[in-house]
């Protein structure tokens, strides 16, 4: 069927000639949401027109308005009306993102990805960023953060798991164990936003007593091990194996030997 245009910059344009856009950062849709959306646009129409640009051999790739593409497909329509935008990849890659991160049905995974991709490949700086998705500087190296999350912490966040908020609280603290143990907390109790901060407040405290309490214990066993390398004059390591531990006094000869002896108050005739 020929494309009938309708003006300038609005078209009725065939589906198939519509591809999707490599750089849709949603992956994966929700067969009943495209189902609720295809009963609307059949009930009151499309209400928004889908966002393309021109491609070779006068076929078109999506910039944005995938969901809707698909719920069209689902009630088999053959067209649809598209604003045509004239850019070029580059500058279509970028709006493609950016259009859709602003959408707030995606992922916070999505979002972070299609951040990430936005600062890779089109040497946006997180500022920059910031500013054309209209989101803080500090919320978007927040998005970003998420990826440095373990893989199965990120499939939680994705399938809605584990909200933007739980993982604000967990990538507050330090380790990965300590996040790793949080994140199974959090699930495991089923706790909310505010009861999650508290949690990971409670993680953060206890991080610093333990530290605190090392660094003491460290300080008192590499002050012992220099007093007694003192009195013997000879190299001493302090070795703490949980609760126990051992003490190594080296020798390097054996009038070396009967000196440290001697200073231990160990006589040959106490053998």
């Amino acid at each position: 069927m020929k494309d009938e245009p309708m003006d300038e910059d609005l078209k009725i344009i065939s589906l198939q000639k519509i591809s999707v856009s490599s750089y849709q950062p949603r992956k994966s849709f929700n067969a009943k949401d495209i189902q609720e959306l295809a009963d609307s646009i059949e009930s009151v129409g499309l209400i928004s027109p889908l966002v393309v640009k021109k491609i070779e051999n006068d076929h078109y790739e999506l910039i944005a308005g995938e969901r809707r593409l698909r719920a069209l497909h689902l009630l088999k329509r053959k067209e649809a009306p598209c604003f045509i935008r004239k850019i070029d990849d580059l500058s279509s890659g970028a709006a493609s993102l950016i259009e859709n991160i602003q959408r707030v049905d995606l992922s916070p995974i999505e979002i972070a990805k299609s951040i990430d991709k936005l600062i890779q490949q089109f040497k946006l700086t997180q500022k920059t960023v910031s500013e054309k998705i209209g989101k803080k500087r500090s919320t978007v190296a927040n998005y970003l953060r998420l990826l440095t999350l373990p893989a199965h912490i990120q499939d939680g966040i994705t399938s809605g798991l584990f909200t933007m908020g739980h993982a604000k609280a967990l990538l507050s603290l330090e380790k990965e164990d300590e996040m790793e143990l949080f994140y199974e907390t959090v699930l495991s109790e089923k706790l909310s936003v505010r009861e999650a901060e508290k949690k990971a407040d409670q993680f953060k405290d206890k991080a610093k007593k333990n530290k605190l309490r090392y660094r003491t214990k460290d300080f008192f066993l590499e002050d012992l091990q220099n007093k007694i390398q003192e009195k013997y004059g000879t190299k001493v390591v302090i070795q703490e194996e949980g609760k126990k531990g051992k003490i190594t006094i080296s020798y390097f000869n054996y009038d070396d030997l009967d000196r440290i002896l001697a200073l231990m108050g160990c006589k040959e005739d106490s053998f």
